[in-house]
Parts: C-alpha cells; structure tokens; sequence
C-alpha cells in the first residue's frame, strides 16, 4: 500500500476514534456521565454524521473551509492532478465521496455498531439527510457553487465582541486606503 495513503487512512481512523469519545465520554476528570445532545463539527471530525446517526442527534457543519461537494472544485483533501482525457466537473463530484470513504466502512459496523452502508448511500449521507452546512467565507472571495442545495450557506466571516473593537495599525490602514483593494487569498496545505 502507497505509504502516503496508509498515513491518511491512519490519520483519519485516529480522527473517527476522537469524534466518538468527545461524542460519549466525560470530560478529563469528571465524574458526571456524558452524552452529546447535539453535534456541531467542522468536516475535518469526519465521523460527525455516523456519530450523530448512532446518536439520533442533530448535526451541522461549520467550516472556513468549503468541503460540500461541488462540481467546481474538487474535495480540499483530494490531490487530483487534472489530464486532457480525465472529466475535471466528475473528478471534483467523485473526490468528496472517494476521501469520505477510505475509512467510514469498517468504522460504522466495528466502533459504532452501526448497519453497513454501500458506497454510493455512503458518499451522500450528507446530502440525503439534509444536513445543514455553514461556511464562514463571504461570497465575494469565494461565490457560492451553483451546484449546491438550500442547507448550503455562507455567512461570511464570524468575529467575538471584543475583537469588533479591534482597529488595525495605522501603516496597514493607510496602505489598504491608499489605492486599489488588496486581493485576500489563502493557502491551505494538508499534510498527514
């Protein structure tokens, strides 16, 4: 097996474990027993939908990071590397479900004890449960994907009360000022 691959299915396994325990276990030494009336996650919990099935809880998502699968660009932990002969809209679709996959098979039925699902109901469990996503990234960076459903949203950025009195120092407001709008962008790197 690639060890590249290995690592990721690794990590993500860890990953479902952890979603689980915060799922159903107390808090370091507290005594008092626990158990999740709702779920909010980010999609990088990525049992959130099978622990909330287990559950019978509510669930939504919320994220700065777009991870709802679209045909305009592929899953975030995807690397597709596009060729003349591959569909780049069916690669970006296919991503979300191939990711989600790797791990969730095995987990639901041995940890969970969850019924065994196919890969095509697996892939669209989000989706087919209607589960209400929120994205914390405005539309003018990143436009809404025409492809996306009403439990889709942007909210554009969230910020605590106290950091709405923040006020910038002078040189970088003088320089956001002085000219044309400064194009925001963002690099993400996933590494496992």
């Amino acid at each position: 097996m690639n060890e590249g691959i290995g690592r990721i299915k690794r990590s993500l396994y860890q990953s479902y474990h952890e979603s689980w325990r915060a799922c159903i276990a107390s808090y370091k030494s507290e005594s008092r027993p626990f158990l999740a009336d709702a779920i909010i996650a980010n999609p990088l919990a990525h049992a959130h939908i099978h622990c909330a099935e287990r559950l019978s809880i509510p669930l939504h998502i919320m994220s700065a990071m777009i991870w709802s699968p679209t045909k305009e660009f592929p899953h975030p932990l995807a690397h597709i590397d596009g060729s003349e002969d591959m569909d780049q809209v069916m690669a970006n679709v296919l991503s979300y479900a191939l990711v989600e996959e790797t791990i969730w098979k095995t987990y639901r039925q041995h940890v969970l004890g969850c019924q065994s699902i196919s890969s095509a109901t697996g892939g669209r469990l989000m989706i087919d449960n209607d589960i209400p996503h929120t994205y914390f990234c405005p539309e003018v960076l990143v436009s809404r994907p025409g492809d996306w459903d009403d439990m889709i949203n942007t909210s554009g950025y969230v910020f605590a009360e106290e950091e709405a009195q923040y006020s910038s120092a002078k040189d970088l407001s003088s320089f956001i000022e002085s000219g044309s709008p400064p194009i925001y962008f963002m690099l993400q790197e996933n590494r496992f």
